[in-house]
């Protein structure tokens, strides 16, 4: 549909349901949109990036329906965080991505969903302040918070999240030691453009289920955990564009499944362990050093093994 919504919208008064997504709309949803939607529960409405639909409300608003489902993608809530989003104490899915706010989030919002919620997308905007420290999420499968201004320590949050994506804001501090304990079930983590420092928590391998590993462009240093022998799944790593030291782990072969392994612009040292002959996938790695590159790759062709290799 390319159009508006028409205020009419706002009389289906048995409303439970309304899935508007993937569409292009344009102009305003009022208060009048919403006027007698008493038993609205679930609401998705998405745009085209380039095709804006103005949530138009004033800030205390105080709408008929309480909310279990929420997803507006590309629609302008903001600039600032609604009050009338803040009222809704049911909520177990919300995603405001590119949502136009730009104003700083209640701590206590956080602790008011923690209990419910199953996902939490709040990326593309630019939304500022700190996350709380400590809290516990039961029910999340998925945190999306990134391209945003979320500053602070890394949140020490334990959770069942299958995918946590936290990049590109300015998240400080080093990761929990425990991070593995924390997030038991985590498949996919996304970290990079931070601030991030310290080293890479060696509980990181005990993450079984984990399959994607992203740190790029943080302070991180030391030398990396040999320790990836649990990781079966681990397919794509990325930790370019830090100060690691040391050499590149021999348990990385252990990695079955291992695909691409991004590791430039460290300070690595030592040879490209031999181990790596061992990842079935066609295996892409970027680190620095052309010599060690040409070394490793005539023992992976010798041995049948014809992985792509890059030498950034």
């Amino acid at each position: 549909m390319n159009c508006t919504i028409p205020e009419s919208f706002g009389q289906l008064s048995e409303l439970v349901h309304a899935d508007l997504m993937e569409n292009s709309w344009t102009g305003i949803l009022s208060e009048a949109h919403m006027m007698k939607l008493g038993r609205l529960e679930y609401v998705t409405i998405t745009t085209e990036p380039t095709r804006y639909l103005v949530f138009n409300v004033s800030y205390k608003w105080v709408p008929p329906f309480r909310l279990k489902f929420i997803h507006f993608d590309n629609c302008l809530v903001g600039p600032f965080f609604p009050l009338w989003l803040q009222v809704q104490s049911e909520l177990a899915s919300v995603s405001l991505r590119n949502a136009g706010i730009s104003d700083t989030i209640p701590g206590d919002w956080f602790s008011k969903l923690s209990s419910q919620i199953t996902y939490l997308i709040l990326s593309n905007n630019q939304i500022q302040g700190k996350l709380p420290h400590h809290l516990e999420f039961p029910n999340l499968r998925a945190l999306d918070l990134g391209s945003n201004h979320f500053e602070g320590p890394f949140p020490v949050w334990s959770t069942n999240a299958s995918e946590i994506s936290l990049q590109d804001n300015l998240f400080s501090g080093s990761l929990p030691e425990n991070i593995g304990s924390l997030v038991p079930r985590l498949q996919r983590l996304y970290l990079s453009w931070n601030r991030l420092d310290g080293k890479v928590p060696s509980s990181m391998c005990e993450l079984e289920g984990l399959q994607v590993l992203s740190l790029r462009s943080n302070k991180l240093y030391g030398e990396l955990p040999n320790c990836w022998h649990k990781s079966r799944m681990l397919w794509g790593i990325d930790m370019s564009n830090n100060t690691l030291t040391g050499s590149i782990p021999s348990s990385f072969g252990s990695l079955a499944s291992l695909s691409v392994l991004m590791l430039n612009n460290n300070n690595l040292d030592g040879e490209i362990p031999s181990s790596l002959q061992n990842c079935t996938g066609n295996l892409v790695i970027t680190v620095e050093h052309l010599s060690r590159i040409w070394a490793f790759r005539k023992k992976l062709l010798n041995n049948g093994n014809m992985s792509s290799i890059a030498a950034i």
